[in-house]
């Protein structure tokens, strides 16, 4: 009898990695968890790159919170896009907290701001009356004006390279150098996220490693931890009254 029992309780617990419903549950306790951690108060001296980071890490339990609603509404393809942005966040976040100095993290803000009039001049090459109606001629030579000073740093890079590290999966290989420096021992888990489910999704999207598009979700809302809070309790808000996304009242 005691044999029966202890081999259910194995069972049981083997089962549960693969237990769709406890792993969901799971998942939702440990990003609660995680939220309250990035939205607390910290004390000490944070650099540029640090807050990126922390910014990071919060959009990507949003992307993970939404992965979530996909599989639970068996929506799997679209989860496995979403997917493929989380490794880009992780990467991101990880190449922030390890790797960037104050250049970098420049660079990461800056570099939107440069992309806005290369979109701009691409979506007036298509039809300009249509942009026109949206953004005046004063705005758009102030965007050019901002575009030209960023223009000598930024225009050697490929289309949305921000760092000057290179692609996704050369940040990898730099935060997984700097880990197995600080492990005594080789590291290599964000190159394979890379080049597993980051490359594996690929097929479910468009060319967007590295999208400007990614850029700009989080480099305009990033300037401190501060502003983290503030939009979660936006985010709390919003999500009573059925708002998808605050941070476009933001």
């Amino acid at each position: 009898m005691l044999l029966t029992v202890n081999k259910a309780e194995c069972m049981s617990a083997e089962s549960l990695t693969t237990n769709l419903d406890h792993q969901l549950e799971q998942a939702t306790e440990l990003r609660k968890l995680a939220y309250l951690v990035v939205v607390a108060e910290h004390r000490g001296q944070f650099t540029r790159a640090h807050n990126l980071a922390s910014a990071l890490f919060y959009r990507s339990l949003q992307t993970h919170e939404a992965i979530e609603i996909l599989i639970q509404r068996q929506l799997t393809e679209d989860a496995r896009v979403l997917a493929r942005v989380l490794v880009e966040q992780a990467v991101n976040c990880a190449y922030m907290l390890t790797v960037a100095d104050e250049q970098t993290a420049d660079d990461f803000v800056k570099y939107p701001k440069y992309m806005r009039y290369v979109l701009l001049r691409d979506l007036k090459r298509i039809d300009e009356n249509r942009v026109r109606r949206s953004v005046s001629p004063e705005l758009e030579e102030e965007v050019r004006l901002e575009y030209e000073s960023l223009r000598p740093r930024f225009k050697d890079r490929r289309t949305g390279e921000w760092s000057a590290d290179g692609p996704l999966y050369q940040r990898a290989a730099k935060v997984d150098d700097k880990f197995s420096e600080a492990l005594k021992k080789p590291y290599t888990e964000f190159r394979w996220l890379v080049n597993s489910e980051w490359r594996f999704a690929g097929s479910h999207v468009l060319r967007c490693s590295n999208a400007p598009g990614a850029v700009f979700a989080v480099s305009f809302r990033a300037a401190s931890t501060e502003q983290i809070r503030t939009h979660h309790e936006a985010h709390e808000q919003s999500s009573k009254l059925g708002n998808i996304d605050p941070w476009c009242a933001s």
